[in-house]
């Protein structure tokens, strides 16, 4: 979760995130409450805030497999 929420105030807040992502802000509210984006949106995230995959979704995502190339 702390990862989603790293994300959240890098993007300023949740509605802000969901436009970046083009998500809505009630999917934002969700993944909050869960603490768990949607695969599907991991990557969008990421690449809007810079916060690594591992950290938002380390159950899919885990740290030694970022950054191989692949």
């Amino acid at each position: 979760m702390k990862g989603l929420k790293r994300a959240i105030r890098i993007a300023g807040n949740k509605n802000k995130l969901a436009l970046a992502i083009n998500a809505s802000r009630q999917l934002v509210d969700y993944w909050a409450k869960t603490g768990k984006p949607s695969p599907e949106y991991c990557v969008a995230i990421s690449r809007q805030t810079g916060v690594p995959l591992h950290e938002l979704r380390p159950d899919i995502y885990p740290k030694e497999l970022e950054n191989t190339g692949s």
